[in-house]
């Protein structure tokens, strides 16, 4: 058994990945895959406003979490910031906009304040030691 989707988290990961490298070691054909790829995203998995998690033989499917949205939205700035792509730019600004208003709508502000609290007491957390 093969599992051969594409989850937009890890993919927002292999994005940076190319995109970063592909500048760093002036790689051409490294930074036409991050463009590639982030393209991919953008119009077969993003909607009306909404991110899909996940594709599979190019089709689009589930929802986007939050972290989907802003692994995607990092990776788009890194296209952006070593190819100097607008589209890029512009969609990652899309995706942050259209973030809160998709995750929101789903669980509700109750439950993304209550999350929020929770953490602010983490160590991990810089803003609350």
């Amino acid at each position: 058994m093969r599992d051969d989707k594409c989850l937009a988290g890890w993919n927002a990961l292999m994005i940076s990945a190319f995109a970063e490298a592909g500048a760093t070691f002036g790689e051409r054909p490294w930074l036409d895959t991050a463009s590639r790829a982030l393209r991919a995203w953008h119009e077969k998995a993003f909607t009306n406003g909404r991110l899909a998690h996940a594709m599979k033989d190019g089709e689009a499917y589930g929802t986007g979490f939050l972290d989907d949205y802003a692994g995607l939205a990092c990776a788009a700035i890194d296209v952006y910031e070593a190819t100097f792509d607008r589209d890029a730019l512009a969609f990652a600004r899309t995706l942050v906009d259209t973030a809160p208003r998709s995750v929101l709508g789903r669980c509700g502000r109750k439950s993304v304040l209550l999350a929020a609290r929770r953490r602010s007491g983490d160590p991990a957390n810089a803003r609350s030691a």
